[in-house]
């Protein structure tokens, strides 16, 4: 597919305002119906008029994070005209031209709306919702976990401030995003699986590796859950989407990889280090094709056979390693 889906992204979010009719709203919004129809412009228009930072739109020209900024600002515009629902604002994160058809098409009764008063109830109740969805993919349960308990505790706000749903939420959210600018492009904190420079670095050390020096790698899918590196723990599920991926690309760097330099690559073998939890740190840094081998090679030297013999008949005593391992995985589950 190559760069076709990468493209094919950009111009989804570049298009967003123009499918979705902004055109018709912004007037409301006190911005002219034209800047609709400029790429980004448009963006930066919303969050002019809805008071928030106008760099948002600076992030959304970042490969792996621009769909988080694009949800985002989507439901800050639906918001805008009083469009709270669970369900609008579900549409509004993950397909929000429904919603914004409905805003265009029916302009008596979707005006804009003017700043939260979070001193009156009933507004703060109408948004609720959707703070709680906003919340919710934000940080999947985890995020509603935490907030929870201290909504039970009864703490009082102070006049003007914002729920303690709407405060979390935005706080997560921008937890999110930068964390996820400075994993991909300044930084990111890495455990080491193998004991390949043991003298410097032992198997389990943690160290933070400067992506910036060299150049940052883009993501190669943007479809990711930024906080996590490659699996979500506990539930062994990758933490991406490989359906639109690009090819291995890397932004330009300060310099070269100079002599003497530590550097963080792919493991070689694919990325297949093994956990094991018997071992310290749960890391033994071997792949299970070096494992196997091993296994075969003392399958052979308990026959009594020597290493020629070994190698003459490598796919015997692999594929008899094999087995071993099947069996006894076959053992341990029963």
């Amino acid at each position: 597919m190559g760069y076709a889906g990468f493209i094919i992204g950009y111009l989804l979010i570049w298009l967003t305002p123009v499918i979705g009719m902004w055109h018709k709203g912004f007037p409301q919004m006190g911005r002219k119906s034209t800047e609709a129809f400029l790429p980004f412009v448009n963006y930066f228009a919303v969050l002019r008029a809805t008071k928030l930072p106008w760099y948002w739109v600076i992030f959304m020209i970042l490969p792996g994070i621009q769909f988080i900024m694009w949800a985002s600002i989507n439901v800050t515009y639906i918001r805008k005209f009083g469009v709270y629902g669970v369900m609008d604002t579900i549409l509004g994160i993950l397909f929000p031209f429904p919603v914004f058809w409905k805003i265009a098409k029916n302009p008596e009764q979707y005006k804009v709306q003017p700043e939260t008063n979070w001193d009156v109830a009933k507004q703060v109740d109408a948004r609720t919702p959707s703070d709680h969805v906003a919340l919710f993919f934000a940080l999947p349960v985890v995020g509603h976990a935490i907030v929870y308990p201290f909504s039970l505790l009864g703490v009082k706000r102070k006049p003007g401030k914002k729920s303690i749903w709407k405060e979390w939420s935005d706080a997560i959210l921008f937890a999110v995003v930068a964390a996820s600018a400075i994993r991909t492009y300044v930084f990111e904190p890495y455990k080491i699986p193998t004991g390949s420079m043991e003298k410097t670095i032992l198997i389990g050390d943690h160290l933070f590796v400067d992506k910036f020096v060299y150049g940052p790698r883009l993501p190669m899918t943007p479809f990711s859950y930024p906080i996590f590196h490659n699996s979500i723990p506990y539930l062994n599920v990758k933490s991406y989407l490989e359906f639109q991926t690009i090819p291995y690309t890397r932004m330009p760097g300060v310099r070269f990889v100079e002599n003497n330099d530590v550097v963080v690559f792919n493991f070689p073998a694919g990325d297949t280090a093994l956990n094991d939890p018997r071992m310290p740190n749960g890391l033994i840094g071997h792949t299970y094709e070096e494992i196997l081998r091993d296994e075969a090679f003392l399958i052979c030297l308990r026959e009594g056979k020597d290493v020629h013999h070994f190698e003459s008949n490598f796919d015997k005593y692999i594929s008899a390693a094999r087995t071993r391992f099947i069996e006894k995985e076959k053992c341990t589950a029963a």
